[in-house]
């Protein structure tokens, strides 16, 4: 393996310090709407986030990010960013992608101009725009750096399942691996995606998420 997706994948796991642990990607809101109450129901909720929001935004402006970033066109990877800002209509969501990515851009390796505009507060520097600029800088490839994406996306997901319900390590990594030929396939569909087309339809999730800013307790940022 070579080192840079090495440093690539370390940027992915919720150990590295931008705070991914502290959110939940909304199935704390599902879970607190009884939406979610089995390991059943949080894998066919995960399934459906990657599938229908990540699948749809991040990971289609994750491998947007990459090809901006090699060609060196700042203004592209803003417009992404606020694309991206635009469509994630919860504010918790919304917040948590932009503190990610933030988080993630005083660490890694990035464009100085992009770098400068996020310093002004001209762009938002969401998560995704900030991985796929990334792995352009690292000279991993677009499809490789948009897995690796995926895969940060989906533990995250899993990790904070097994906080919320009875889903157990085994299973969980059980799972995990089942997904791995389902994002394969789910990153060659969003590669083919233009930034005219990010989008996606999961009311019930961001009702949740958006309840979820006032709920009295709860163990997530959101």
């Amino acid at each position: 393996m070579a080192p840079s997706l090495w440093r690539l994948l370390q940027t992915t796991d919720s150990l590295f310090p931008t705070g991914a642990f502290s959110h939940s990607g909304g199935l704390e809101g599902l879970t607190a709407e009884g939406l979610l109450r089995t390991a059943e129901d949080a894998e066919r909720a995960i399934e459906e986030i990657l599938r229908h929001s990540c699948a749809r935004i991040d990971l289609p402006a994750c491998g947007l990010a990459h090809r901006a970033a090699l060609a060196g066109d700042v203004e592209s990877l803003a417009d992404l960013d606020g694309r991206v800002d635009a469509l994630k209509a919860p504010r918790e969501a919304r917040e948590a992608s932009r503190s990610l990515g933030r988080r993630r851009l005083r660490i890694v390796r990035s464009i100085e101009e992009y770098r400068r505009l996020v310093e002004e507060d001209r762009t938002p520097a969401h998560q995704a725009v900030v991985t796929g600029m990334h792995g352009a800088l690292e000279g991993i490839s677009r499809e490789e750096t948009m897995l690796a994406y995926a895969y940060g996306t989906a533990a995250g997901l899993v990790s904070s399942a097994m906080k919320l319900l009875p889903l157990g390590q085994t299973r969980a990594q059980a799972f995990l691996s089942r997904l791995g030929e389902t994002m394969a396939e789910t990153v060659r569909e969003a590669d083919g995606i233009g930034p005219e087309d990010l989008g996606c339809f999961l009311p019930l999730l961001d009702i949740a998420s958006m309840r979820h800013e006032v709920a009295r307790t709860r163990l997530f940022i959101s």
